[in-house]
């Protein structure tokens, strides 16, 4: 009796892995499926069957670039989780600084500059401005991504656990939608799976860190808005005192 269970678990050991086999194939690499496409025209198919064949192996190339961006993602924000509690000290103490800090106004800085050594300062500080309101729009999306994450990253999780398993039904069956699948299909809906097994992770990482994305958009932006309120205002009295200027020498 043992032996003969013995039999049978080593026999459905032996199916999970050949399903298993047959449902986790490598994805084809991206310098594959380039060449495939940059040569079909050699495989001289009718025009219908080539413009089916062409978008099957750019939606793979699709897939794969997919996967590669959502790897690179996670690696990045792994790291920005890894400094964002020093990041967010580092945030906290400069805000502090600056409002503890008195501000000389324009006039007396640089009333002996001349205004075309002022335009030059109104040009930078106005450069400086336009890089600073970039960096707070990212900080903004920063916050309202992390609010809205949650939700969003779960029904993409689920949807792509779901998609996962459909793709595996797929592969098991060989077929799709009753029709055999073809090696480009394949190849497709292995990129596919692989693009899905790369979001899952990223998605699932930015949800354990979701608390500390939020705190750091909001030290930014603090920091941010700070920095961007005195730079306005210095390029205001800037302006003040190339007009003052310009009215003396008239």
């Amino acid at each position: 009796m043992s032996t003969l269970r013995t039999f049978f678990v080593m026999a459905l050991l032996g199916l999970s892995l050949s399903i298993g086999t047959l449902q986790a194939a490598e994805p084809p690499s991206s310098e594959a499926v380039q060449t495939s496409l940059d040569k079909i025209a050699e495989r001289k198919l009718p025009e219908a069957d080539q413009k089916a064949l062409q978008s099957i192996l750019q939606s793979t190339l699709t897939q794969l670039n997919n996967q590669r961006d959502y790897e690179q993602k996670l690696v990045a924000l792994k790291q920005q989780l890894a400094t964002a509690p020093k990041q967010n000290i580092e945030n906290q103490r400069e805000l502090a600084r600056l409002k503890a800090t008195n501000v000389v106004p324009v006039a007396q800085r640089y009333s002996k500059e001349s205004i075309q050594q002022l335009e030059q300062m109104l040009t930078e500080r106005s450069t400086q401005q336009s890089d600073l309101q970039k960096a707070l729009a990212e900080a903004n999306s920063l916050v309202i991504t992390a609010q809205t994450r949650p939700e969003r990253a779960q029904a993409e999780i689920s949807a792509s656990q779901t998609r996962i398993q459909q793709i595996n039904n797929i592969l098991k069956a060989g077929k799709d939608a009753g029709k055999t699948l073809t090696p480009e299909q394949r190849d497709q809906l292995n990129a596919e799976l692989a693009a899905l097994n790369a979001l899952i992770p990223l998605r699932r990482q930015e949800l354990a860190g979701n608390s500390q994305l939020q705190d750091l958009g909001n030290s930014q932006h603090d920091l941010l808005s700070e920095k961007s309120d005195r730079l306005d205002k210095e390029i205001q009295e800037l302006q003040n005192l190339i007009n003052q200027k310009r009215l003396a020498q008239s």
